[in-house]
């Protein structure tokens, strides 16, 4: 996704770390440098708890959402849901938004709003540019899909609830269903299935609970909390409370390509975030 400015860079990428989509990148991981050097007016501000949540409150109020929703320009069906503000030292926010289309949540269709620190809009970074819309929110029962009676009774497991698969840049009305339990190697399932409401196709599916590799300079080897897809992980612990790690040096969520992280070297950043 292209940001809409280099101040923009940092932040936006903390903000999309938990954008809960398959296949959706997160852009670019660092601002870039300017003459006078790295702009750490980028950086994301360390916020106390009751900060934080004030300002999700203030975004997430109608008026607040209902002004967002037509300054981007959504249509009359669409909706925004608070995912979580970034502010930056500088004083510019950014607002990561889900989307609901007649009430639906939509897959994929995540967006950031980039304010500066008087508060006016900068910029958009949508997941995806189509328009989200889809001809009805009707869908057959003969493509509803079901759990078994072993995963209904998993822990974690969700029965199926109708979705916008926005993902692949084509809307599409849909079923999710989350298979919950416990893996091979005993770790937690979260295993999500997203198909066709009309033709029953599967569109997409994920593990969102992931043990990577972490190689430790203190001890060794190790498996560690992580999330993300195939090509795009994060150092995000959904199952221990989200714990995230970030790069002090640039203020960036850790991220890896096939979940192994660091080489046991103190030079590499990744052992140490390992280590923390």
């Amino acid at each position: 996704m292209r940001l809409t400015t280099k101040k923009h860079r940092i932040s936006a990428l903390a903000a999309t770390a938990a954008l809960v989509v398959a296949g959706v990148t997160a852009g670019t991981a660092g601002a870039a440098p300017n003459e006078g050097g790295f702009d750490k007016g980028a950086l994301p501000v360390s916020l106390s708890p009751s900060a934080h949540t004030g300002l999700i409150k203030a975004a997430d109020t109608d008026a607040a959402k209902a002004r967002t929703a037509a300054a981007v320009g959504l249509g009359a069906k669409q909706g925004l849901e608070v995912k979580d503000v970034v502010k930056n030292r500088d004083g510019s926010t950014h607002t990561r938004y889900a989307r609901t289309f007649d009430g639906l949540p939509v897959l994929g269709g995540d967006l950031i709003v980039h304010r500066n620190d008087a508060g006016e809009k900068t910029g958009v970074t949508k997941a995806v540019q189509a328009e989200i819309t889809v001809p009805s929110t009707e869908a057959p029962t003969s493509h509803k899909p079901s759990l078994d009676a072993a995963q209904a009774d998993a822990k974690g497991s969700q029965a199926p609830r109708k979705v916008i698969w926005a993902a692949d840049g084509k809307p599409t009305l849909a079923w999710e269903k989350v298979v919950g339990g416990k893996q091979k190697d005993g770790t937690p399932n979260e295993l999500h299935v997203v198909t066709d409401a009309k033709t029953g196709e599967k569109l997409s599916q994920w593990q969102a609970v992931h043990n990577g590799t972490g190689n430790s300079m203190y001890v060794g080897q190790v498996q560690i909390g992580t999330s993300g897809s195939s090509g795009s992980y994060q150092m995000n612990d959904t199952q221990r409370g989200g714990h995230k790690t970030y790069n002090s040096d640039d203020g960036s969520l850790y991220t890896d390509a096939d979940d192994v992280w660091g080489n046991g070297s103190p030079s590499n950043t990744q052992t140490a975030a390992v280590d923390a």
